[in-house]
């Protein structure tokens, strides 16, 4: 199902809050992750990036499309080339909670632009999963985390219809539900966490969704914080630089992974980390 069958683990890192090259943004995070998470992988590990690409798609979900920007915010073609060249699959989010056959019909040239193997689209709603199944068969289709895939039931339902299935991250500390699941090759776990790990509502979604589809604007956004209480995380935790047991999930059986950009994340860390050429050589340096 990977574009590397032969990786005993595999990562798909964020594409998105870059803010220079992709291969630039990978070796950040490599070195980070590698720092913190008692890990040591390669780019070889890296199965696909996700995010945007520069071009609109009303289907985007989980984030709001950068237009003024897209170049340097979303992922280009000419990244996208060098992913492909070095190994690295696209994940596109079209995790839209609501999906119209009409608004499908109209993402149809999108959709072809970016199709091949090893490519794969994050989906929340299952119908629009199963157009795709049926339209675009090379596509490796990922449950969104948004779709909230959180008892034994839904995964067994959702394996139905999804190559791999993201599970809320608040379930990574909980061991005995993630023992218990039985297509664990199917499931794909966060390794690090932000703010929706413990959020009770989630009703940013639905708005960037509709500001995806220019039905709102940047400024009708709305975040549960304040209007929804929460609950309670580990105030120990160092959560910019913490990521869960990976060992621990290896052990369990899982072998797919996913890596989230930390918040603070800023061109001083790559001074940081002496990226200061502008040579694809120096950048592969650092990634293997």
């Amino acid at each position: 199902m990977e574009s590397n069958p032969s990786r005993a683990s595999s990562y798909s890192f964020s594409g998105r809050l870059k803010n220079s090259h992709i291969s630039e943004h990978i070796a950040y995070l490599l070195e980070h992750f590698n720092r913190y998470s008692g890990q040591h992988i390669s780019i070889n590990d890296i199965d696909s990036v996700f995010g945007f690409t520069d071009r609109y798609c009303s289907l985007y979900g989980g984030r709001s499309f950068n237009a003024y920007e897209p170049a340097r915010i979303q992922i280009t073609d000419d990244e996208i080339s060098w992913m492909y060249d070095v190994g690295i699959g696209l994940k596109i989010a079209l995790s839209a909670p609501k999906v119209s056959r009409k608004e499908y019909l109209a993402c149809r040239t999108y959709l072809d632009r970016y199709y091949r193997k090893g490519n794969t689209l994050i989906i929340t709603n299952d119908r629009f999963a199963e157009w795709i199944r049926e339209d675009y068969p090379d596509y490796l289709i990922e449950a969104s985390v948004i779709r909230n895939t959180d008892s034994q039931e839904a995964i067994k339902s959702a394996a139905q219809i999804y190559d791999y299935i993201v599970v809320p991250i608040i379930l990574n500390d909980d061991s005995n539900f993630l023992g218990n699941i039985e297509e664990k090759k199917k499931i794909r776990l966060f390794v690090n966490a932000e703010c929706s790990y413990n959020c009770p509502s989630r009703i940013c979604y639905s708005v960037q969704s509709n500001i995806n589809k220019r039905k709102k604007t940047t400024e009708e956004f709305k975040c549960s914080v304040g209007l929804v209480p929460r609950t309670q995380v580990d105030a120990e935790r160092d959560w910019e630089n913490w990521y869960f047991d990976i060992d621990a999930y290896i052990q369990m059986g899982f072998r797919s992974f996913k890596v989230l950009t930390p918040k603070f994340y800023s061109s001083l860390v790559y001074d940081s980390m002496k990226l200061s050429s502008n040579t694809e050589t120096d950048h592969l340096a650092v990634l293997t």
